[in-house]
């Protein structure tokens, strides 16, 4: 795809939205997710007058019970395409998308069977790479102070992360990446509130447990 699939994405709009509400079969959801996601990394910008429907339908996907739980990391990470792709402009969705993030980011399990600590790891570390696009778009536009108020449930879930024994180098990565672009965005306003406990625990598990992962240690250099 490139930008001058814009003139073409109208017509597909209707079945691409139809696929991303097709719930009972979520194998057909999934595809659309990455659909929108492709879509949005080629028309940046232009796909911002299509994204009211969108949105509401991948917000309204994170929160179907019925909806296949492996494919809501997928919508999450569709979001930060959204938010990458539009820039500043996802600054009218932001207390919506927020809300459903920090419900996600909630999410524990008492019994850490696989499927669970794959689904927890898979599910945290696309809600970490959505704060970094989000601050990340809405700073483009010069907007990061509407990130702020967000700064403390990010911080709520480093601190599950580095509780959590089961958290995989994907999680520490992204953890670290998000913490890295917020303080980058928002600056001063946000720094106190990174001095704490939970940020400095997850810089050094970084380092001393995954110091040879070159993704992690990218994010902690």
């Amino acid at each position: 795809l490139d930008p001058k699939f814009e003139r073409f994405f109208p017509p597909f709009k209707p079945p691409i939205l139809q696929a991303l509400n097709e719930t009972s079969a979520h194998e057909v959801c999934q595809v659309a997710v990455g659909v929108v996601g492709d879509v949005c990394r080629a028309l940046n910008e232009k796909i911002e007058p299509h994204c009211d429907d969108v949105v509401r339908s991948l917000l309204q996907n994170l929160g179907k019970v019925e909806l296949e739980r492996g494919v809501k990391p997928h919508v999450i990470s569709c979001l930060g395409d959204v938010a990458m792709a539009i820039g500043e402009h996802f600054q009218r969705y932001l207390p919506y998308v927020m809300m459903m993030l920090l419900q996600a980011s909630q999410v524990t399990f008492d019994n850490d069977d696989y499927d669970n600590i794959d689904y927890l790891n898979q599910l945290r570390e696309s809600i970490l790479e959505a704060y970094t696009s989000i601050v990340q778009a809405l700073q483009e536009g010069g907007r990061s102070k509407e990130f702020d108020q967000y700064v403390p449930p990010a911080i709520a879930l480093i601190e599950l992360i580095v509780k959590d024994e089961n958290r995989d180098a994907g999680v520490i990565n992204a953890a670290c990446g998000a913490v890295g672009d917020i303080m980058s965005c928002c600056g001063s306003r946000v720094g106190d509130q990174f001095r704490v406990q939970s940020v400095q625990e997850l810089l050094r598990i970084a380092q001393s447990q995954y110091q040879n992962d070159p993704r992690v240690k990218t994010n902690v250099t």
